[in-house]
């Protein structure tokens, strides 16, 4: 699975085949991300951002999420944002349209504790995102060694993945672009 920016849409390099990826953070209405929405043949992972604490921060509650999702049948995921526990994502699980899988962002060492809680809520196929970088900068605000970031965190949530049949999406790049 590959999941990408909807602002390569606007350079077209959106790969067929690839998930559109709305960060609900720089959607500034319900209008413009049901704009957004009607314009995509792709399907599309609503990305929330849940305990953002930087700019922009437009936030949506999960009525009127639920009334998107109903609505647009392009609608297939909804990642919530660092997700530390079960509770951060059972309310999505339950009242979502059954056809939009909710999609675990793993962003702190708590996530990382707590990951086979959250992952026994999931609807199958069961998929979760990882942010290293995030982690990262989590790890080291709790005075944790940098070279732990792999061999203690990443590696193990990725072997619990692999052997539990969880779907793990990582960053596998970035996109630099003078046509935006």
């Amino acid at each position: 699975m590959i999941v990408v920016s909807r602002h390569l849409m606007d350079v077209n390099l959106v790969p067929a085949g690839a998930v559109v990826r709305i960060n609900l953070a720089w959607e500034p209405s319900l209008e413009a991300l049901r704009q957004h929405l009607s314009e995509m043949t792709h399907h599309v992972l609503l990305d929330v951002p849940s305990r953002r604490t930087k700019p922009p921060l437009h936030e949506y509650n999960l009525r009127d999420l639920c009334e998107v999702a109903a609505n647009h049948e392009n609608v297939r995921y909804v990642a919530v944002s660092n997700v530390e526990g079960p509770e951060d994502v059972i309310a999505y699980v339950v009242r979502l349209p059954r056809r939009v899988l909710v999609v675990p962002k793993i962003e702190t060492a708590a996530g990382c504790k707590a990951f086979a809680d959250v992952a026994a809520v999931l609807h199958e196929p069961k998929t979760a995102m990882l942010d290293h970088e995030d982690l990262f900068r989590d790890l080291v605000s709790l005075g944790r060694p940098p070279d732990e970031l792999y061999t203690g965190w990443i590696d193990p949530l990725a072997e619990f993945c692999r052997l539990h049949g969880v779907r793990l999406l990582r960053l596998a790049g970035t996109v630099f672009s003078d046509r935006l």
